[in-house]
């Protein structure tokens, strides 16, 4: 583990040198600040290079950053504007209902916490920021579903062994998408209900999901169908604010 944290370490210092140079840097330059041989430096950028984060350029023989990086900083700052249009108005969902308010995001057949505003109360959800759920199971999840290809459709219904179970989900799906919400039970946790709606950027994609969640107990069927109305307009906020930003 100790060895795996040092080659990130060593990774994200090569990034940081040579996003500060403008005519890039050779292997044996870089290997030497880094402090590393030169094989493991080599390596190390054969890898990058591979994934699309750094370029060679044959004529000087030297790397330097590539158009992967800048996505990948890209997409940082768009997660980041993400999170601080949703926080003030997950803060009034959390106060109004009591109960943990999460947002995902999506990487590839998982849904990503990060963000939450938890309940106030001692028996309440405390999710994890980082911390991945797959697609078949959750209110979020569902949402999520809502937008996304055939394929991977496919591939989450296998996780399903009953056909009953998948003819369920897929239903599920589809009033979600109609309602522009989903709800759970029992699903992540026992005892747990979850209520998620969708939050879209400026081009109509699918940007995130917001969701309650909070103890089965706690919510009746009167204060399920408040919670559902209160979520929507929230994502509808968090939607609107979202566009707003983008624009500037």
């Amino acid at each position: 583990m100790a060895d795996h944290i040092k080659i990130v370490e060593t990774t994200i210092r090569a990034l940081k040198i040579l996003s500060e140079t403008n005519e890039g840097m050779g292997v044996r330059e870089l290997s030497r600040m880094l402090e590393v041989n030169k094989s493991t430096c080599h390596r190390m950028l054969l890898t990058l290079e591979d994934n699309g984060i750094v370029n060679y350029d044959n004529s000087n023989q030297k790397y330097q950053p590539s158009l992967g990086m800048l996505q990948i900083a890209n997409k940082t700052a768009e997660h980041n504007n993400l999170i601080n249009t949703a926080l003030p108005h997950m803060t009034r969902l959390r106060d109004l209902t009591n109960e943990t308010i999460a947002l995902y995001v999506r990487i590839l057949d998982y849904r990503i916490v990060v963000a939450k505003v938890e309940s106030n109360l001692d028996l309440r959800w405390s999710p994890v920021i980082g911390n991945a759920y797959p697609l078949h199971r959750g209110a979020a999840s569902k949402v999520f579903l809502t937008c996304e290809s055939d394929e991977l459709f496919q591939q989450v219904l296998e996780n399903f062994s009953e056909d009953k179970d998948k003819d369920k989900f897929v239903q599920e799906i589809r009033e979600a998408k109609l309602n522009q919400y989903a709800t759970s039970v029992n699903e992540i946790e026992l005892g747990g209900t979850g209520i998620a709606a969708p939050i879209y950027d400026k081009e109509d994609n699918l940007a995130a999901v917001v969701s309650i969640y909070g103890l089965s107990s706690r919510i009746d069927n009167k204060m399920l169908g408040s919670f559902i109305e209160e979520i929507k307009q929230t994502a509808m906020n968090i939607t609107k604010g979202l566009t707003l930003t983008l624009k500037h």
